[in-house]
C-alpha cells in the first residue's frame, strides 16, 4: 500500500531504493542482496517477468508483498490502502489503471482479510461501529445486515465515494485492452478512431478506442466525425499505457471477484449505461474491427514493425478477447442482469406483478405501454445481443430459466426482456420490409 501511494505521487517512472540508497544506508534485512532501483509501477508485468525474480515488477511485488504481511505496518494499513494519490487513485485503483494486476489482486486479498480480521480487528476509518460485533467471528457467521455492512465497507476501501466513473475499478478493467496497434501494427484498418486535443492528436494523428478509454480518459478526446481506415498513433505523441496488456488470467479472477463480492455491477459508467451494455458495444466493436482488419489486403496479422522501426513497439499480440470472455460472465450475474432488465423503469420491482396469459382491459394496457417508456437502452442490448452468436443468447436465457425458480422477480424481469424482444422485431421486420419494396426483390427471394 505504502509502495503504490508512494509511486503515484512520484508518478509512472517512481521507484524505491534498496541497500545503499541515498536515505537508507544499510541494507534491509530479508530482501534481497541485490542493490540499485527498483521499479514499482511495472504496469502490466507480463509471464517472463513473473517468472524472472530479478525482474522490476517481481522485485516491486515482492516488496509490496513484505509491506502488507509486515505486522509493524499493519495497525496502519486501513488508512494507507484507502489514501488516495493526487489523481484521486486509491493504490487499489492505481495497479488497475497500470495493469498491474498481480499487485492488485493482493491488495484486494489484503482489504478482504482486514475487513473480515477476527483475532486482532483493525479499526476501519469507514466502520459506522466502534468496536468489532461479537457475532463476526467468521464471515460465514455474519448476519444478513452486517454482510451488506462489510460489503459496502469493501466498496469503500476499493473505491471511495465521490469516485468518477472511469475511474471505477469494474470499469477499468472493462476498458483495459491493449491498443489495436498491437496486432495490426501500421495496416490501415476499419476502426472507431479519436483525435485527443490535450495530446496533440489531430489532423493526421489518431487514436483508437482501447486508448481513448484509457490513456486519453478525461481529455478533450472525441470521435472522428469521418470513420477512415487507420492505425494507431497514441504511442507516436504520448506514453501509451495499453502497449502492455498484463496478465489477462488475474484480470478475469478480479473481476469474477468483484462481481461476486461487491455491487460495481449496479453502477453506471460515465455515458450512464449499464455494465452490460458497455460491454456488449465493446465486445461488437471489436468483433467488426477484427473482422474488417483479417479481410484488409495489408492486414499482417504478425508483423513486427520494430524490425523495420526502432522506435515502435511490437506488434506480435492478438487482438483482445477479454470483454468478450467477460460478456459471458457477466451475462450471469443477477445484479448485472437486473440492472440492464429494468433500464428505464421507473416502478419498484416489487409493484411489477405478472400478468402473463391474462386478458388485459384497456386500463392495463395503457400501465404496461407506461411501463415500456425509457427502454431504449434495453432495447438496444437485445438488439446488440443477437449479433453476439447463438451461444451467448443461449447463456442469457438459461442464467434467465435457472433463476425463475429461484426468484419470482425474475418472471417480471423476463417479461421486459420479452417486451423488448417483440419491440426490436418488429423495427427490424418493417425495415427489412421497407428495404425489399425499394429493391423490389423477387417473392421467391422474401420467403
Amino acid at each position: 500500500a505504502v509502495v503504490s501511494t508512494q509511486s503515484a505521487h512520484y508518478g509512472r517512472g517512481a521507484v524505491f531504493y534498496h541497500g545503499n540508497s541515498p536515505s537508507s544506508p544499510s541494507t534491509s534485512a530479508g530482501l534481497s542482496s541485490d542493490h540499485g532501483l527498483w521499479n514499482l509501477n511495472s504496469p502490466g508485468s507480463s509471464t517472463s517477468d513473473k517468472n524472472n525474480k530479478k525482474s522490476p515488477g517481481c522485485k516491486g511485488l515482492y516488496i509490496l508483498t513484505l509491506l502488507l504481511r509486515n505486522q509493524a505496518i499493519k495497525p496502519h494499513l486501513p488508512l494507507l490502502i484507502a489514501q488516495k494519490d493526487a489523481d484521486g487513485y486509491t493504490p487499489f485503483m492505481n495497479a488497475i489503471r497500470r495493469r498491474a494486476y498481480t499487485a492488485a489482486s493482493a491488495l484486494y486479498t489484503c482489504t478482504k482479510e482486514l475487513i473480515y480480521e477476527v483475532s486482532k480487528p483493525i479499526k476501519s476509518p469507514f466502520s459506522r461501529s466502534s468496536s468489532p460485533s461479537p457475532s463476526a467471528s467468521t464471515p460465514s457467521g455474519l448476519t444478513p445486515a452486517q454482510l451488506v455492512e462489510k460489503k459496502r465497507e469493501l466498496e469503500a476501501y476499493l473505491c471511495p465515494a465521490g469516485t468518477p466513473p472511469l475511474a471505477q475499478p469494474l470499469n477499468m478493467l472493462c476498458n483495459n485492452d491493449n491498443c489495436s496497434f498491437t496486432w495490426t501494427g501500421k495496416s490501415h484498418i476499419t476502426q472507431d478512431i479519436y483525435e485527443c486535443k490535450t495530446c496533440g492528436l489531430v489532423n493526421n494523428f489518431c487514436c483508437c478506442s482501447e486508448c481513448a478509454k484509457s490513456c486519453h480518459a478525461g481529455h478533450d478526446c472525441k470521435l472522428k466525425k469521418k470513420c477512415h481506415t487507420a492505425y494507431c498513433d497514441c504511442w507516436v505523441t504520448c506514453p501509451c499505457n495499453a502497449l502492455v496488456p498484463g496478465d489477462q488470467e488475474i484480470r478475469m479472477s478480479l473481476f469474477k471477484q468483484l462481481l461476486k463480492d461487491t455491487d460495481f455491477a449496479t453502477q453506471r459508467n460515465d455515458k450512464d449505461e449499464p455494465l452490460l451494455l458497455s460491454l456488449i458495444q465493446t465486445v461488437i466493436r471489436q468483433m467488426y474491427a477484427v473482422k474488417k482488419a483479417q479481410s484488409a489486403p495489408t492486414f499482417r496479422s504478425r508483423d513486427n514493425i520494430r524490425s523495420r522501426d526502432s522506435s515502435a513497439p511490437p506488434t506480435n499480440l492478438d487482438p483482445p478477447k477479454f470483454c468478450s470472455d467477460a460478456l459471458k460472465i457477466a451475462l450471469t450475474d443477477y445484479k448485472a442482469v437486473h440492472e440492464i432488465l429494468y433500464e428505464g423503469c421507473g416502478d419498484s420491482p416489487a409493484d411489477l406483478g405478472s400478468r402473463a396469459g391474462s386478458v388485459l382491459s384497456s386500463d392495463e394496457q395503457k400501465l404496461f405501454l407506461q411501463k415500456q417508456s425509457g427502454t431504449s437502452k434495453l432495447d438496444y442490448f437485445t438488439y446488440l445481443l443477437t449479433k453476439c452468436g447463438i451461444e451467448v443468447i443461449q447463456t442469457f436465457l438459461n442464467a434467465l430459466k435457472s433463476w425463475s425458480a429461484k426468484d419470482p422477480e425474475v418472471v417480471s424481469m423476463t417479461e421486459r426482456f420479452v417486451r423488448s424482444v417483440i419491440r426490436v422485431f418488429i423495427v427490424l421486420s418493417l425495415q427489412v420490409s421497407t428495404t425489399i419494396k425499394k429493391k423490389k426483390v423477387p417473392t421467391a427471394t422474401l420467403r
